[in-house]
């Protein structure tokens, strides 16, 4: 017999089909439904979560900011996102569209497992409440061979602009600018230069004359890490600039490989789980983040299934030597990568896509 009761999970599976996999039937703070990237929510822990909560993680694996903000979006008038994976650069977007909620820390005893680089970042807190949850970081650092270059000059960005390297250096061409810009000694940031844009404009001016200058030492401009990382493998490089996830690649393997957090300092971002203005299970999604930061591995976990750079203090303490050899940095290290600023980053991007052209038209 067909009963109203039976349409009715029949219709809550489908709608839940539509947006997780696997479809599970809802039931009001039975379930969490997450969107985040690879390997931020490792399998094991989903697994023991589950087992001791009887709460099912709905994970819904996402690659774009752009993406995940229209779909949250689109679910205004019937939500459906209980947590999100948020750059912080891009949390202002989510906060001024109502699509976060704030986040009562006091609920959260695992907090303290956080890095305080990261757990008391300014860039989390607005209105005198947080924001989200920290999670993991990427950065664009400089990777060489340890043979051919000395630890001086792998720890420098000026050896992208070194011609003892002539023919053997490649970068990404996008930010070409920002990496010459922290050579000079600059904001990369940008924070300094908002109320003024001709100081801005002159720096980038700088750095992108300084670019110019020194292109004849390039084998090549890239489009992106994932092209650097291949040329590393395909030993035609021996410096070059290369993002955290595809140096941790590099490192895992056999050739002799080097990956510095360059002395000037760099660019990075960092992901946060944030709850959902309108989250559907609310209660769960607390029981979750408190798990999630509770759990003692939980950071050896994200940086062994993701490859990025988790935000837990000591998580490289259980790691093997050859692990610590990727994961392992100092906070002096971490200090040095600055994030992208939500207040500065308009400006500074105006200004630099227009140097790019320029550099790529020279």
């Amino acid at each position: 017999m067909i009963s109203r009761r039976s349409i009715l999970r029949t219709a809550g599976a489908a709608a839940s089909l539509s947006l997780f996999a696997p479809a599970i039937a809802r039931a009001k703070s039975q379930e969490v439904n997450i969107m985040t990237y690879a390997g931020h929510v490792p399998d094991a822990f989903k697994a023991k979560f589950e087992a001791e909560t009887g709460i099912t993680l709905n994970i819904r694996i996402v690659a774009d900011q752009g993406k995940q903000f229209n779909t949250m979006v689109t679910e205004t008038s019937s939500p459906v996102t209980d947590i999100c994976t948020v750059a912080a650069h891009r949390i202002p977007q989510f906060r001024g569209s109502d699509l976060l909620a704030p986040v009562d820390v006091s609920r959260l005893p695992g907090w303290s497992a956080l890095n305080p680089i990261y757990s008391e970042a300014d860039w989390l807190k607005a209105d005198g409440d947080v924001w989200s949850v920290p999670v993991a970081l990427g950065a664009t650092g400089l990777g060489s061979n340890p043979d051919l270059v000395s630890e001086e000059d792998g720890s420098s960005w000026g050896s992208l602009f070194n011609e003892a390297f002539a023919g053997r250096v490649s970068y990404v061409v996008l930010d070409a600018i920002s990496l010459a810009i922290a050579y000079q000694g600059n904001d990369i940031t940008f924070n300094s230069y908002i109320d003024d844009r001709a100081k801005a404009q002159d720096v980038v001016n700088q750095a992108r004359d300084f670019v110019i200058a020194n292109k004849g030492i390039l084998l090549k401009y890239t489009e992106s890490s994932t092209e650097q990382q291949q040329l590393f493998i395909n030993d035609e490089i021996d410096v070059g600039q290369i993002s955290f996830g595809e140096a941790a690649r590099l490192l895992n393997g056999e050739m002799p490989f080097r990956f510095r957090i360059p002395k000037e300092g760099t660019f990075g971002f960092v992901r946060s789980l944030g709850i959902a203005r309108h989250a559907p299970n609310a209660e769960a999604a607390y029981t979750f983040l408190d798990a999630f930061l509770s759990e003692p591995e939980i950071g050896t976990q994200i940086a062994r299934s993701s490859g990025s750079l988790p935000t837990f203090s000591g998580f490289a303490d259980p790691m093997t030597e050859a692990e610590k050899a990727i994961f392992a940095f100092s906070d002096e290290d971490l200090k040095r990568i600055h994030f992208e600023s939500p207040t500065a980053s308009g400006l500074k991007y105006e200004l630099i896509d227009v140097a790019v052209a320029e550099i790529k038209a020279s």
